[in-house]
C-alpha cells in the first residue's frame, strides 16, 4: 500500500498530472502522434530517395538524347540497337 501512496502523492500535484495525460494524449491519441510523424518522415526520405533518382535518370536520358541528336551515326546505332531496323543486305540476329 506504501507504493499506492506514494503514486497518489505524485500525482496528486495538479501540474504533473496535466502534463502526464497531455504526454499520454500526444504521443498516442492525437492525429498526429509520434508514431505517424516517424512514418511520414521515413516516406518522406524515400520520396527524396526517388526523386534523386529519378532526377539522375532524366539527366542521362538527356545526355543520350543530344548525343542522339547531334550525331547521325548515334542516330543510326540506337535505331538499329532499339528497332532492329538494318539495311537491305544485312540480316538481324537476335541473341538472349
Amino acid at each position: 500500500m506504501n507504493r499506492f501512496q506514494a503514486l497518489v502523492k505524485f500525482f496528486a500535484h495538479r501540474y504533473r498530472l496535466a502534463v502526464l495525460l497531455f504526454a499520454l494524449w500526444s504521443l498516442f491519441i492525437a492525429d498526429v502522434d509520434v508514431f505517424r510523424m516517424v512514418e511520414t518522415r521515413h516516406e518522406l526520405n524515400v520520396m527524396k530517395d526517388k526523386i534523386a533518382f529519378h532526377q539522375a535518370e532524366i539527366a542521362d536520358l538527356n545526355h543520350k538524347l543530344d548525343d542522339i541528336a547531334s550525331n547521325r551515326s548515334h542516330l543510326e546505332r540506337y535505331a538499329r540497337e532499339a528497332y532492329y531496323m538494318c539495311k537491305s543486305n544485312e540480316e538481324v540476329f537476335l541473341m538472349e
